[in-house]
């Protein structure tokens, strides 16, 4: 099991254009939120289930429809959840023996074999490990129910949904496949996820 990060690292690249100088003729300049690396996560069937715009400082979450949904940003105290045109976070806060929660919407808590998830009222809703690839099972014992592959979460050789972007948003594709959770749970759990791998990425270099 990977070791958790005593603090969560934001640190997703950024990515889109950077115009310097006049705007060319004919040119439609990009919306301040338009900026940003987008994923866009879509079932079996293509029908979107979220779309993110990943930057340094914050993600912007959208809901199927692509409408906007709220924002993820990390500030000092801690990684947390704004909904749309709201300004109080939702903070995912750790307590003494390393399980993370958030308003008794998501709770993620260490276990021999990566993290157990859980959604309200403290449902298990599945376990997400790191063993050369991101895998979610039902049960502790189970073998994994889905792999992530490239942009892909399989199960099997069925696909379960992709991740569309420039780059293989593994984490956070996984992450948004999981309908037991709102969006706002499975986009707080992606951002999560993503620190904890950057984390164990940077601690064995």
């Amino acid at each position: 099991m990977r070791r958790l990060a005593p603090t969560l690292v934001m640190a997703l690249a950024l990515a889109g254009c950077n115009v310097s100088g006049q705007t060319p003729r004919h040119h439609k300049a990009k919306a301040p939120d338009a900026s940003g690396r987008k994923l866009i996560v879509v079932d079996a069937s293509g029908v979107p289930l979220g779309k993110l715009r990943l930057r340094k400082d914050r993600i912007r979450v959208y809901g199927p429809d692509m409408m906007p949904f709220g924002m993820i940003a990390q500030d000092e105290s801690g990684l947390g959840f704004t909904p749309n045109g709201q300004t109080t976070p939702q903070y995912l806060t750790v307590d003494d023996h390393g399980i993370w929660e958030s308003a008794e919407s998501l709770r993620i808590e260490p276990v021999d074999r990566g993290w157990a998830v859980f959604g309200a009222e403290a449902a298990l809703i599945g376990y997400v490990e790191f063993s050369g690839t991101w895998t979610f099972r039902s049960g502790y014992d189970d073998r994994p129910q889905w792999v992530t592959k490239g942009r892909q979460v399989m199960a099997g050789a069925e696909k379960v949904c992709t991740g569309l972007s420039a780059d293989a948003e593994q984490e956070m594709t996984l992450a948004l496949c999981i309908v037991g959770l709102p969006l706002e749970s499975r986009a707080l759990l992606g951002a999560w996820l993503k620190a904890q791998d950057i984390a164990a990425a940077a601690g064995a270099n």
